[in-house]
């Protein structure tokens, strides 16, 4: 059985959430029409841009790791200090801008500058 398409993985996820994608793209802080082409699948998403989705949809620690596995990229690590807050504010419940001032205050990069 081949892999979900990543962008047929966030649809999914949208219509099991009842969310739309407009919205999530906005909270999870990433530019609009980005946002859209991971959406529809004309872009691939960096790791970074993954989490910022995650974000978004307000996931829970398990469906991040899960979010991470369908897009191919390496799962949350808590030995790695960034990783490490970012788990933290994903089992408290912030919201991306809250993580933002974190990883700042911390002088780690902010989520979404890897491009």
């Amino acid at each position: 059985m081949a892999p979900v398409p990543f962008h047929v993985y966030l649809l999914n996820i949208c219509g099991d959430r009842e969310e739309i994608p407009e919205r999530v793209i906005n909270k999870s802080g990433i530019e609009r029409t980005y946002g859209h082409q991971l959406f529809n699948g004309r872009r691939k998403p960096s790791r970074d841009k993954v989490i910022q989705l995650a974000f978004g949809f307000g996931m829970n620690y398990s469906e991040v790791q899960e979010l991470l596995k369908v897009s191919r990229k390496s799962p949350l690590y808590p030995k790695i200090k960034r990783d490490a807050v970012i788990i933290y504010a994903i089992e408290n419940g912030m919201k991306i801008e809250n993580v933002q001032e974190i990883l700042y205050d911390l002088s780690l990069p902010l989520l979404g500058k890897d491009e």
